[in-house]
């Protein structure tokens, strides 16, 4: 069965073939039954008149539509998240244990400290200062 709708639709480009499967799983092709998947023939039908639709955008010259949706968070650098997260346990009475700290130091680590990896900082809390300072 799968062999049938490959070879029915072996002409048309993957762009065709993905906006029909969508406009079908979506309901916007009318002359598709919305209880039953088209057989092969069918299919094929759908997507040659795709792909003439697909062919004449890019013969006008206009850029083919994107058929994805574009990403909309931006590239996180860790290093600067890091680095802005360390300032504000600096300001919350935080103290830097070791500023080239490896996953080895966290294991002597005091309790509640914070491991920032990307910059390699262990921070301890600032509870821990004060327990030094009365001893």
């Amino acid at each position: 069965m799968l062999e049938d709708y490959l070879f029915a639709l072996q002409d048309c480009s993957v762009e065709a073939v993905r906006n029909i499967v969508n406009d079908l799983r979506a309901g916007k092709i009318e002359d598709a039954s919305t209880e039953f998947s088209p057989k092969a023939p069918k299919l094929a039908t759908f997507a040659r008149a795709e792909q003439a639709r697909l062919n004449a955008i890019i013969a006008l010259g206009k850029p083919k539509a994107v058929t994805y949706a574009p990403v909309s968070v931006g590239f996180k650098d860790w290093r600067i998240i890091h680095r802005q997260r360390a300032d504000e346990l600096r300001s919350q009475g935080y103290w830097l244990v070791s500023d080239n700290a490896e996953v080895k130091a966290r294991q002597n680590a005091p309790a509640g400290s914070i491991f920032l990896w990307s910059i390699c900082e262990l921070w301890a809390p600032p509870a821990r200062i004060k327990a030094e300072d009365q001893a």
